[in-house]
């Protein structure tokens, strides 16, 4: 008996192999898999055009110059106002020229007044508050989404403030606004 079990044991182990060999050649095949994947993410988005809207800007505001910043995203508004109530009005382009839809995380407004005494200061909100220009913005809130391909417009408002009680000193009325605007991607979901 113990040769018929030493040959079982034999027979089973060469069986097992044998499983073992035909397994390993099936999974050892090449496998050939051809072909190209690429993906596009061009982020293009800013700003192309600044405007005065001449039909919105009042009494004896002028704009100065406006420049663009590097990034195409920040803006410099410089302008010069006579009476409480002139505005100079912008009218400002952006536009989704990259391959991705992009949303308004956040939107910048720094006002720097050239008359505080010190070119280029930032003023506190206190001082922004009670300051003879003031600065608003319509048609863009945060969270706008701006689909690839299109461009939107919304304005810059600079006003000399309509509240002020006192008459500045002309060079407090030359006032400059940097407004940054901070994009991301649209995450749908």
């Amino acid at each position: 008996m113990k040769q018929k079990e030493k040959n079982m044991v034999i027979v089973s182990l060469l069986v097992l192999t044998l499983i073992m060999i035909v397994g390993y050649s099936a999974f050892n095949a090449n496998l050939k898999i051809r072909g190209v994947a690429r993906v596009s993410t061009r982020w293009n988005v800013m700003i192309t055009q600044i405007d005065v809207n001449k039909a919105e800007t009042t009494g004896e505001g002028v704009s100065k110059a406006t420049t663009l910043g590097e990034s195409g995203l920040s803006a410099v508004f410089e302008s010069s106002l006579t009476s409480p109530g002139d505005t100079v009005t912008y009218d400002v382009t952006i536009e989704n020229k990259g391959e991705i839809e992009a949303k308004l995380d956040d939107m910048i407004l720094e006002q720097k007044n050239i008359g505080t005494g010190v070119p280029g200061e930032k003023l506190t909100p206190e001082q922004i508050a009670s300051n003879p220009i003031v600065y608003s913005y319509k048609g863009i809130e945060k969270d706008d989404v701006l689909p690839v391909s299109e461009q939107k417009t919304f304005q810059v408002v600079v006003q000399y403030n309509p509240n002020a009680h006192n008459q500045p000193l002309p060079e407090q009325m030359k006032s400059s606004l940097v407004m940054t605007l901070s994009y991301v991607q649209n995450v749908k979901g």
